[in-house]
């Protein structure tokens, strides 16, 4: 969907590639149709949908669609073809990374031979569109030349890929297809393509997690799934004050109507934020729920505007696995370290790792992560 060969100006530059004639053949692809004729109609996304025929026949076919790409001219093209069929789909011009849809929202996500660039991170951002029971679908082309590839300005080995796709997907997803097929040629500027490579995986629902925002109702609930980790100094304890005070930082999983996780992202600076008491019930460890929070709380990081995410954490291998690394020294330049030591709040001296809360974050590893 991006297009690596000029990502500071993607909007333009695709706008230029959809200049001419019409540059696909106004079907909708093959797999999609194939795999999701089938499929309950919920809420669909189509990600990069170029001119809209994958969007327009879920729409058809009793989807409440959103259909996604950078291109103005292509959503033009998009919206007309929706109006000759008679359907309603919500278009929106921008980028993977640039959308603020909610988290969560979406029964299906579909994703037709996209340019997205890896160091964007886009398989969180797909995964965390999905609702528990939902669907994401990745179509890529499997014979792709990488010199012809090069020669359009797109290298291979920047952008996502099956194999990318697969080992995007956290222990909650099942992968229910992830073969090559011989492709059914639909025309246009793909037309020489022979093979596609199709990844179709479902969120496995734990229980039906729901992940909402907390409300000062969950107080409570938060400070008991706080409690045990705090007398394992784990975390720290903290007065109900300061749980009221954040609770519009705060999202809590509940299942059943039952809040058995919760976490917070602080916003420290302009660009960087924290992940704060990440904790999930005993009971429910090791069921992908704090995964599922984390999800969310990295969408909410990026609707912020920040580029980097900090957490202190013994969970390493917990963090690593959702695109955190372990730093040394400090995250920030010495004038932002100077007005951040202006802040009466003890996480951010934690964060700025000064010496009198350094019996909190004993034996804790300074992780970030580039949003």
């Amino acid at each position: 969907m991006s297009d690596p060969h000029d990502p500071d100006d993607v909007h333009g530059t695709w706008d230029s590639r959809y200049g001419g004639e019409q540059m696909w053949s106004g079907r909708p692809n093959w797999a999609v149709v194939a795999l999701v004729s089938d499929m309950e109609p919920g809420r669909a996304v189509d990600i990069g949908c170029g001119e809209g025929a994958d969007a327009v026949w879920l729409a058809e076919h009793g989807w409440q669609t959103v259909g996604v790409d950078p291109s103005a001219v292509a959503l033009e093209r998009a919206t007309a073809s929706a109006q000759a069929a008679g359907v309603e789909v919500d278009w929106v011009n921008a980028t993977l990374e640039e959308l603020t849809l909610e988290p969560g929202s979406f029964d299906l996500v579909t994703v037709s031979y996209p340019a997205l660039r890896l160091e964007a991170a886009p398989m969180d951002r797909l995964r965390a569109l999905v609702a528990p029971g939902g669907a994401l679908l990745v179509v890529h082309h499997a014979d792709v030349d990488r010199e012809r590839a090069l020669s359009h300005g797109f290298d291979p080995d920047t952008l996502l890929r099956p194999q990318d796709v697969r080992q995007g997907l956290s222990p909650s997803w099942d992968v229910l297809l992830d073969e090559s097929r011989p492709r059914q040629f639909s025309g246009g500027a793909g037309k020489h393509h022979r093979d596609d490579h199709v990844v179709l995986a479902r969120h496995r629902p734990s229980r039906d997690v729901i992940v909402r925002r907390a409300t000062t109702h969950d107080v409570k609930a938060i400070r008991e799934l706080v409690r045990p980790l705090a007398e394992e100094r784990v975390l720290l304890d903290k007065h109900a004050v300061t749980y009221y005070e954040a609770v519009p930082e705060f999202r809590v999983a509940e299942i059943d109507g039952e809040v058995v996780g919760c976490g917070a992202v602080h916003v420290l600076w302009q660009d960087v934020a924290e992940i704060r008491t990440l904790a999930v019930s005993r009971d429910h460890l090791g069921k992908g729920v704090g995964g599922h929070l984390m999800d969310y709380l990295i969408t909410d990081a990026r609707t912020y505007g920040v580029r980097r995410l900090f957490c202190l954490t013994f969970e390493i291998d917990f963090f690593v696995r959702h695109g955190f690394e372990a730093i040394d020294g400090q995250a920030v330049d010495q004038d932002v370290y100077q007005e951040l030591l202006r802040s009466y709040d003890e996480g951010v001296a934690e964060f700025l790792d000064l010496e009198w809360v350094k019996p909190n974050t004993l034996g804790n590893t300074r992780m970030l992560r580039q949003l």
